[in-house]
């Protein structure tokens, strides 16, 4: 199999090698196109401004230093919750809700 694939490509490359040397002289039709990189531009097109010189900027100014400003964290005092079944009062869904939720599983013991 890897000799059938080898013999195929190698044919296919010798095809395209003699397709290509069969032309006798390339397209010679259409305009010349001279790609200038970056493009020129026109006189009249609006420039920005230079940019200042950054060296000299941060050569004028003064070192400054962050300023510390002191982090206090206080304490949580968690406490766990309290159940009171006393304080649970079921209600009845509207007609609205109870088209939105959920069905109830009947595979589930406790439903």
């Amino acid at each position: 199999m890897v000799g059938t694939a080898l013999v195929l490509s190698t044919l296919s490359f010798a095809v395209g090698v003699a397709g290509d040397l069969s032309l006798a002289d390339p397209p010679n039709f259409g305009e010349r196109v001279v790609l200038r990189l970056p493009p020129e531009l026109p006189a009249d097109a609006p420039r920005a401004a230079p940019l200042p010189r950054l060296v000299a900027m941060a050569a004028a100014s003064e070192p400054t230093r962050p300023r510390f400003v002191p982090v206090t964290f206080e304490p949580l005092r968690l406490e766990p919750m309290v159940w009171e079944s006393s304080a649970v009062e079921l209600a009845a869904l509207t007609e609205e809700a109870a088209y939105f939720s959920a069905k109830p599983d009947p595979r589930r013991k406790d439903a």
